[in-house]
């Protein structure tokens, strides 16, 4: 970001920030693939098989973050 894009900025009241978040929020809780992605993602918790594969291969990612310190 450029100084001259900063001078472009322009600045919202709080309460505006507040509202197109809430707006947002509501708008992705709606989509379908939101839903779907949550639901998804439930199904993975209860899966016991699924967490232990999950658990493993973060084993296996930090193993190498830590030789190729990433």
């Amino acid at each position: 970001m450029t100084a001259d894009m900063i001078d472009e900025l322009e600045v919202a009241p709080p309460a505006v920030v507040r509202q197109a978040a809430h707006d947002f929020s509501q708008a992705l809780a709606a989509a379908p693939e939101f839903r779907a992605l949550k639901k998804a993602a439930a199904t993975l918790r209860a899966d016991a098989g699924a967490r232990r594969a999950m658990l493993a291969f973060q084993e296996k990612q930090r193993a190498l973050k830590t030789v190729y310190r990433v």
